[in-house]
């Protein structure tokens, strides 16, 4: 009795061994062709959800379940695609618990559109922007059927009779109709509109500005359809204001009244006053210092205050800025400004004081600026006696800044268009007419390296420059910003001014870059050079605050061809 026993576990033992039992846990891996890209990556996506559903390892039965259900779940991944005819070869092997399921797919024709039937009903059936956006839908007679475009035209459709004012416009019909005998569908959308919804009251949560200042911001009337672009719209841009840190604008669709939506708007303004510091030097430019004060809140009406002190080794300047905002405040403001600087460069030394006032003007991405600016002005040139001029001189500058990321762009551009000119007609010691051009333009080929290219251009058109032109209205090169490798201000005074820079970033590891530059330019009296060249290298940190740089730059037209290090921080646009 006791060796049958024996035997029999025995014989139990080699059948456990010898075998797998089907609660065992297997992997599976899964091979799609016969299809393009897109379409294998809808099935794959569709096989794989399913795989999962059974848990990272399947038993022998799971497998076969999951295998025999496959083909069904291809061909679902298929027909958003317009194949409805497919067939579809499967393969399953198993080697050492590791199976692998195969399937070889003849999709079969697509199913073309043969006829699109999208009426508009109800009371907004002749409005002219639903009935304008039919003929741009997405689903056209003769196209290919795809479920994606269908869905796309049906939430086209709501969202723009939602910005249209029909919030509660319903898909009366929707039908799409196959015939597998000549291959083509019939698609049938009926939106009713519903009634019309307009823009209510307007009101405001506790804020520290007065009601009447704030409805000057409002973009849209009362009695306007309601529309949630432009809800949204005016969101962003009251965000996007200084005077604010947070804003929510909400509908109020429980308090509807006669058709009109009470609109509320919580605000959340930032402290009122805000001081900024920074600090950078360099073996030839020096050390150089800036602070900025800003006083947000003077007034319940917007009123500010920008105060800022500037110190460097060619320059000692402290300018204060007014701000009034204007009609519309997050499109214009009103400016009145003053200045008070010492100007030491190379070739000269002025002290002067500036006066001035402007209206500032946005539109869309474009920045305008109308000014008239009052500048009295001590200076001397190359040593020979100290002049004063006094200058009346009006100024228009044009500006655009557009921009993927505020502090570290990987592209974006910058470009600003100043002309301003003087007469003797009226106060000022000379007559002139000065221009000049910036710009600057970031490009990312590649994910881990971008180019900078960096141009300025000047020219002033006046008579015995150096005689009756103040020095600080005249054109210098040189410095950070400018030719590096050489003093700030180093090249001029000069009626020219002719500035060129590339530069090249590449990603070394995480947050830290280096960089190669070449610089090129000059400020004279005398156009066509000679031109002063600065070349280098440098490694930038991307921190939070910006862009933190050093140089480290060779003057390549000066004797022996000397190096320097610059640190700078800040963004680059």
């Amino acid at each position: 009795m006791i060796r049958a026993c024996n035997l029999f576990f025995i014989f139990a033992a080699i059948l456990l061994l010898g075998m797998t039992p089907a609660w065992a846990k297997n992997t599976l891996s899964i091979e799609i062709s016969g299809v393009n890209d897109d379409v294998r990556q809808n099935i794959i996506e569709r096989l794989t959800e399913e795989q999962q559903s059974y848990g990272k390892k399947l038993s022998d039965d799971e497998i076969q379940d999951f295998f025999q259900a496959a083909p069904s779940n291809i061909h679902k991944a298929l027909e958003p695609y317009g194949y409805f005819k497919s067939k579809i070869q499967s393969h399953l092997s198993e080697n050492d618990s590791t199976w692998a399921a195969s399937f070889i797919i003849q999709p079969g024709p697509q199913i073309k559109i043969n006829v699109v039937e999208i009426k508009i009903l109800g009371p907004g059936k002749d409005n002219l922007a639903l009935q304008k956006l039919i003929s741009t839908l997405p689903i056209k007679s003769g196209d290919i059927f795809q479920t994606q475009n269908y869905e796309k035209t049906k939430e086209t459709l709501f969202q723009t009779a939602n910005n249209q004012g029909y919030l509660k416009a319903v898909l009366e019909k929707k039908q799409i109709r196959i015939d597998l005998h000549d291959d083509s569908a019939t698609i049938i959308l009926w939106l009713n509109t519903g009634p019309r919804y307009y823009l209510g009251e307007v009101t405001f949560g506790e804020n520290p500005f007065s009601t009447v200042f704030l409805q000057r911001f409002i973009p849209f009337r009362r009695d306007d359809p309601f529309s949630s672009e432009k809800l949204l719209k005016f969101q962003q841009a009251l965000s996007s204001s200084h005077y604010f840190q947070e804003v929510v604008v909400t509908p109020d669709l429980k308090h509807v009244q006669n058709y009109h939506v009470p609109i509320q708007v919580t605000l959340k303004a930032p402290k009122s006053k805000r001081f900024s510091f920074g600090i950078g030097y360099g073996t030839v430019t020096g050390a150089r210092f800036i602070a900025k004060a800003d006083f947000r809140r003077l007034t319940n009406t917007g009123h500010h205050l920008s105060t800022e002190l500037n110190v460097s080794s060619v320059l000692r300047a402290f300018t204060a800025t007014y701000y009034i905002p204007g009609k519309k405040p997050l499109k214009d403001q009103y400016t009145l400004g003053a200045n008070i600087q010492k100007f030491m460069p190379k070739n000269g030394n002025s002290f002067s004081e500036t006066l001035s006032a402007g209206y500032q003007k946005k539109h869309k991405v474009w920045h305008r600026s109308y000014s008239l600016h009052f500048l009295n002005e001590q200076y001397n040139i190359d040593g020979q006696p100290y002049r004063h001029s006094q200058l009346l001189y009006p100024s228009v500058s044009v500006s655009r800044t557009k921009m993927d990321d505020r502090l570290f762009p990987r592209n974006g551009s910058t470009i600003n268009l100043t002309l301003q000119g003087g007469s003797k007609q009226l106060v000022s010691a000379t007559n002139f007419i000065q221009g000049e051009a910036k710009g600057k333009y970031i490009y990312s080929p590649f994910s881990i390296g971008r180019f900078i290219l960096r141009g300025d251009v000047g020219y002033t058109i006046a008579n015995k420059l150096d005689k009756n032109m103040p020095l600080t209205m005249q054109y210098f090169a040189g410095g950070t910003d400018s030719i590096r490798g050489y003093p700030d201000s180093e090249f001029g005074p000069g009626r020219y001014l002719l500035v060129g820079s590339i530069e090249y970033q590449h990603q070394i590891i995480g947050n830290w870059h280096g960089a190669v530059f070449y610089d090129k330019g000059t400020a004279t009296d005398h156009f066509g050079g000679p031109y002063n060249v600065g070349d280098g290298f440098g490694v930038i940190y991307q921190s939070f605050v910006g862009p933190l740089r050093l140089y480290f730059a060779r003057a390549e037209t000066r004797k022996g061809k000397p190096w320097s290090v610059e640190l700078n921080i800040g963004a680059d646009l």
